[in-house]
């Protein structure tokens, strides 16, 4: 039976590809967009999925979800052998931003989100992610946000966080970087009761990483070899992937109720 044609355009609207080209603020044409910290960014969004998956939980709230990337990623890598009894895990996100929402919302489709303050959502969650998120809460606020996301997690639940390190320097859009003393301080100080269960550092930037980046985008022109990406995005994830806390740029904690 042929494929209603209305059916073929739709599955194509996976991505919004007319978006892809575009003029810049020159007015030139450009026909591609890339993430100069594209390898990175991959690398530590799929290592959360796979630990937030391998704790087999059935709901998920992902606290400041920005564009959904985390959820999308969690969709794509979920299975039957790895979240709820069912195979289904209910997913939900919040942030504060119209803009990001809106996005978040086209490309999760299966999950609930909302663009309000944690505080008006009343659920439980198995899981509560905060992913990059941390070091931009004002010092005022940290506290009362770090209690928010307690409240929302299920009594045997666990709180995943991911925040920058101090390996790298705070730019203007963050209040702090951090790492595991600093975060453990924030909790005692702020009377959280959480305790940190295991953390890790995540990804070791290696020097060539630079000038690969240079080679695939510059002022001049974008390039990707495919085979040449595959090869390096294998050594991050194999070689570069996990780190200590002298070069790490990443830290990942897992939280419980103490």
């Amino acid at each position: 039976m042929e494929e209603n044609k209305f059916d073929i355009q739709d599955k194509a609207y996976h991505f919004p590809f007319h978006h892809i080209p575009y003029f810049d603020d020159n007015k030139n044409v450009r026909l591609s967009r890339k993430l100069y910290w594209g390898l990175e960014y991959l690398c530590y969004q799929k290592h959360i999925a796979e630990k937030i998956l391998s704790y087999r939980p059935v709901s998920i709230l992902d606290v400041g979800c920005g564009d959904g990337r985390l959820l999308h990623f969690i969709s794509e890598t979920g299975n039957n052998s790895v979240c709820g009894s069912d195979g289904e895990i209910k997913k939900a996100g919040v942030d504060l931003s119209k803009k990001a929402i809106s996005f978040a919302r086209a490309f999760n489709p299966d999950c609930n989100i909302y663009c309000c303050d944690i505080k008006e959502i009343t659920d439980t969650f198995d899981a509560v992610t905060a992913i990059e998120v941390l070091e931009h809460i004002p010092d005022n606020y940290i506290g009362n946000f770090l209690s928010e996301l307690q409240k929302h997690l299920n009594p045997k639940g666990r709180i995943i966080i991911c925040v920058p390190t101090t390996v790298v320097p705070v730019t203007r859009k963050h209040y702090r970087h951090y790492t595991i003393e600093l975060l453990s301080k924030c909790l005692s100080e702020n009377n959280i009761h959480l305790k940190i269960i295991s953390f890790e550092y995540i990804f070791h930037r290696p020097w060539w990483l630079k000038a690969f980046r240079r080679l695939e985008y510059n002022g001049l022109f974008s390039l990707e070899i495919k085979p040449l990406t595959q090869f390096v995005w294998k050594k991050i994830w194999n070689k570069y992937r996990f780190a200590n806390e002298n070069n790490g740029t990443h830290l990942v904690c897992v939280l419980q109720n103490s």
